[in-house]
């Protein structure tokens, strides 16, 4: 009996397309893994400028309906209420991913930042970091909150 001249489809091995699905496959994961390892330091200074952002808003918001907001920290997240008839009501405010893994979250010389929309100076300032990068969120002469590096002692 003669050997067949082609192989047959059990000893030809993997075809073009399993090879190119598997690499696709191992490169989305890679892919993945990398996003995930950023620095936390980068993460640290991504969140203080998402509560920025979020303290911008809630001083438009204020400014909006023309009464004061009060803004503390919960948890890992912000607070904020704003002044009605009724007295103080809770706004939303959007909550930081656990996944971040925040090291910490504290208020700089206040216990609560007042955001009024008649007086643009705010007191006060809110920390956002870890021991070896720290970042300070606190308002400009215009009332506009800014992020910038706290520099060592």
């Amino acid at each position: 009996c003669a050997a067949p001249a082609f192989p047959s489809r059990a000893d030809a091995g993997f075809t073009l397309l399993e090879v190119l699905i598997a690499t696709a496959i191992i490169g989305l994961a890679g892919a993945v893994v990398v996003l995930n390892l950023a620095p936390p330091l980068d993460r640290d200074l991504r969140m203080a400028e998402r509560m920025a952002a979020d303290l911008n808003g809630l001083r438009a918001e204020g400014a909006l309906a023309g009464v004061p907001v009060r803004v503390g920290i919960a948890g890992t997240g912000l607070e904020a209420a704003r002044w009605s008839r009724q007295g103080w009501v809770v706004i939303e405010t959007p909550k930081p991913d656990q996944a971040e893994g925040l090291a910490s979250l504290c208020l700089e010389g206040v216990e609560t930042l007042f955001l009024d929309p008649l007086w643009s100076r705010t007191e006060g300032a809110l920390l956002v970091g870890r021991e070896e990068a720290l970042w300070r969120i606190q308002a400009d002469a215009s009332g506009r909150f800014i992020v910038s590096p706290v520099q060592p002692e």
